[in-house]
């Protein structure tokens, strides 16, 4: 409802399936509108993980917890913004969370490839008798633009907008499949991918949809009555939506209690019923014979 209401899928539905990713941001955001915030949203706040986590974040993240609540937040799906279009923005009056959504497509590079016939390059204008001095000064000056990757123009966008950038407190939260959010995560701390650059006083984190549903798994189901039962429903769009894979290796798996297996114990597997085989055989094999087994 809330991609439609947006303008995300045609009237027709004709786009439905290439805008998957929009629906279910509004499937999810939209609907967890509808439960009080301490049951919903809160619990998804509160299983994002940081890159970084020394006691003044943590105190920082404990205090726009604390001050996002439904009675003074406000949720925007898809706003306009100079420096592109985010799923969804919560804001109060200390904290904006920036929040990007992916599905089955990856993060925007920003890369304008209209032009994928060629222009002519750097290379071209030295051969043609230009000034190198000139292209390495160009050259340095491309090299100081800022970055266009999306991640780098969201976090820009939190500190440029007039509308956030006065929030004491900044989150740019990402929502994928985990091994994507993994490799993303790992590319935020390899320092020689400066394009993958935070803008400073935004704090980046990330949860995984499998995360989302784990999360909300563990509360409390109720199918026929609100607020429960809006969460369950969640839990099983995303459970139907293949997220429920693999967590760990829990011994409750194998009918052994609730303990989790730990490397540094031992673990002796028994069979409880022994089975031999015997492939000896009497029968002297001539050649030039046949033999059916």
């Amino acid at each position: 409802m809330i991609a439609e209401i947006h303008n995300k899928i045609s009237s027709s539905g004709s786009n439905l399936h290439d805008r998957l990713e929009d629906q279910l941001t509004g499937d999810i955001f939209g609907t967890l509108r509808y439960v009080p915030f301490e049951e919903g949203m809160a619990h998804l706040l509160s299983a994002i993980k940081f890159s970084l986590l020394d006691e003044e974040i943590k105190l920082r993240i404990s205090a726009a917890t604390q001050d996002l609540r439904w009675g003074n937040a406000e949720i925007e799906f898809w706003p306009r913004c100079k420096e592109g279009e985010p799923d969804v923005m919560l804001c109060s009056d200390d904290t904006a969370v920036c929040i990007e959504v992916k599905y089955h497509s990856a993060l925007s590079d920003g890369i304008d490839r209209s032009d994928s016939g060629g222009g002519t390059g750097n290379a071209d204008r030295v051969d043609s008798g230009g000034d190198a001095g000139n292209i390495d000064a160009e050259a340095q000056t491309e090299e100081r633009k800022p970055s266009q990757k999306q991640l780098a123009r969201e976090s820009r966008m939190l500190t440029a907008e007039l509308k956030y950038k006065n929030k004491k407190n900044k989150i740019l939260l990402l929502i994928a499949k985990k091994d994507y959010c993994m490799r993303v995560y790992e590319g935020m701390q390899n320092p020689d991918e400066p394009e993958q650059t935070i803008a400073e006083g935004v704090l980046f984190g990330y949860i995984s949809w499998h995360d989302i549903l784990k999360t909300f798994s563990a509360l409390p189901a109720a199918k026929n009555h609100p607020p429960e039962c809006i969460v369950q429903d969640i839990v099983d769009l995303l459970t139907k939506k293949g997220f429920d894979g693999f967590d760990s290796f829990l011994r409750d798996h194998f009918d052994c209690g609730k303990e989790t297996i730990q490397k540094d114990l031992l673990w002796e597997l028994k069979l409880v019923e022994a089975i031999s085989f015997n492939f000896t055989t009497n029968i002297s094999i001539r050649g030039e014979l046949f033999y059916e087994l």
